[in-house]
């Protein structure tokens, strides 16, 4: 699936692309207040499958399902690349710290 998060727009804050978006009123909307101060989710059939933000007079929407599944493609690849990688590589050192951090935290 395509990406359109990389692509800037005006927002109360400023300029800032989707991903920037993504965090600043989505995540911590959410996580902070139950809300989303600016743009919001539309489950609509009529979007186009490459792309999950689009831009409106209202402001930056999301189709929440296609955005779940390119986080699941994704987080598939990288997984699959964690397992192929040589265990010495950034990648494969960076998961196993992480993994051992939040394991020791929970146990």
């Amino acid at each position: 699936m395509k990406s359109n998060l990389r692509r800037r727009f005006s927002t109360p804050r400023g300029k800032m692309d989707g991903a920037q978006w993504l965090y600043e009123y989505v995540r911590c909307g959410m996580s902070h207040c139950f809300g989303i101060s600016f743009g919001g989710f539309e489950i609509d059939t009529l979007y186009d499958p490459p792309h999950y933000l689009r831009h409106t007079r209202f402001g930056p929407e999301i189709e929440p399902f296609l955005l779940f599944e390119d986080f699941k493609q994704a987080a598939f690849r990288y997984l699959s690349d964690v397992k192929k990688a040589d265990p010495s590589k950034p990648i494969s050192r960076k998961f196993r710290q992480r993994f051992e951090y939040i394991l020791k935290r929970e146990v």
